[in-house]
């Protein structure tokens, strides 16, 4: 009866150990590092992914609310680094989970990491999308296919300096329009490489 007991015991613990593994957020990230790793895709999606686990492993982990941790890490409408960021830049601090600590320093540290991460949501997406541009075949590809951008860069490189970073991203509908063309990324890539085809065809042609 003792060994019975004894062995619940441990298949508990073990049972908890998987459970808290499956619901963190750097396991999950890091489940995404290996996906993309196996793909050996390299481009811009892997290095906001390895700026996130950076970000995770810095902070000593950053606990997500369930239905967000679901949203992002479970059901992924978008790859769990893209959505985290979508998630950082729409909902802000909602996403975090409170943690409870006797220590008044630790909560305080939790706290100010993870607003931070929020404060520098719009440099990230900034820079994405910065690097996003750079695989199109010519400069203003992601422009003309997501209008949006326009506004948000234009605001982004001329008022960063003036306005808190939260402000950068007050207009919810945009940031939301934006990541819905993200979603079809790859069929942008195309567009864009079939109008770059079309304009070298034409400039041939002239010659």
């Amino acid at each position: 009866m003792k060994n019975l007991v004894l062995l619940i015991f441990i298949f508990s613990i073990f049972s908890t150990q998987a459970k808290d593994k499956k619901s963190n957020l750097l396991h999950c990230l890091g489940k995404e590092e290996l996906s993309l790793h196996n793909s050996r895709r390299t481009g811009p999606h892997y290095l906001l992914n390895q700026k996130f686990i950076n970000e995770a492993s810095s902070a000593g982990e950053f606990k997500l609310k369930e239905k967000y941790f679901k949203e992002i890490c479970i059901t992924k409408e978008f790859p769990p680094s893209i959505g985290l960021l979508k998630n950082l830049l729409i909902r802000e601090t909602e996403i975090f989970k409170k943690v409870f600590s006797k220590s008044p320093s630790f909560l305080a540290l939790y706290k100010a990491n993870y607003e931070s991460l929020v404060d520098r949501a719009p440099l990230i997406l900034f820079e994405f999308l910065a690097l996003i541009q750079s695989q199109t075949p010519y400069p203003h590809c992601l422009k003309e296919n997501i209008p949006q951008l326009e506004q948000f860069m234009s605001k982004f490189q001329y008022l960063q300096e003036e306005l808190e970073p939260r402000e950068l991203i007050k207009n919810k509908k945009l940031i939301s329009k934006i990541f819905m063309k993200l979603k079809y990324l790859e069929a942008i890539y195309e567009a864009c490489d079939k109008k770059q085809k079309v304009l070298i065809k034409k400039v041939k042609t002239k010659n």
